[in-house]
């Protein structure tokens, strides 16, 4: 009987673990960022993701140090860049045909940048990452929405003046990925 018990525990725990996740996933990511996106588990809640994209960040409200309001989502900034997070995944419930997750995290962005109709600058930026996932349970594949708020520190030498803006932006990204158990 307790050999039976032990045997039933391992069973149950290796078929939520086995539904809970899959291993990898990659696939193109839209929104207000245009590229690519992967996403792998670390382990049983912990999920990497990064995305390469070319973006359009919307500015949240005032340039820091400098004397220009641009409301609250009027203007923004184009730019490439790789944005690597690492997020806590974990399942919402089960449905039918799949199970929703949700995920939340934080992440680093760094590449080129161009601030309205300026030359292109240098970006650096940190973010905060928060959105939900389907994965459908049929078929391999997976979509999620997510929203980042994040912080940027842009610097460039326009027409040999050292300019550097320091802004809070965010963007909003939809993925389809194809995943792996």
């Amino acid at each position: 009987m307790k050999k039976f018990f032990i045997i039933a525990i391992v069973a149950i725990a290796c078929t939520i673990t086995a539904n809970a996740q899959y291993r990898y996933a990659s696939g193109p990511i839209v929104g207000s960022l245009y590229g690519g996106s992967y996403k792998m588990y670390c382990s049983d809640n912990i999920v990497f993701q990064t995305d390469l994209y070319v973006g359009l960040h919307k500015v949240a409200g005032k340039l820091f140090f400098e004397d220009i309001d641009y409301g609250a989502i009027t203007e923004g900034h184009w730019d490439f860049a790789l944005n690597p997070n690492v997020m806590y995944q974990a399942p919402i419930c089960d449905v039918k045909v799949g199970w929703l997750n949700y995920f939340a995290g934080m992440g680093i962005s760094g590449g080129l940048a161009m601030e309205y109709d300026a030359p292109v600058f240098g970006k650096i930026g940190t973010n905060a990452i928060a959105g939900m996932e389907y994965v459908f349970e049929g078929i391999p594949f997976s979509i999620s929405a997510d929203f980042r708020p994040g912080y940027a520190y842009m610097i460039g030498v326009p027409y040999g003046v050292k300019t550097e803006f320091h802004m809070f932006d965010w963007s909003v990204g939809f993925a389809l990925r194809y995943y792996v158990k």
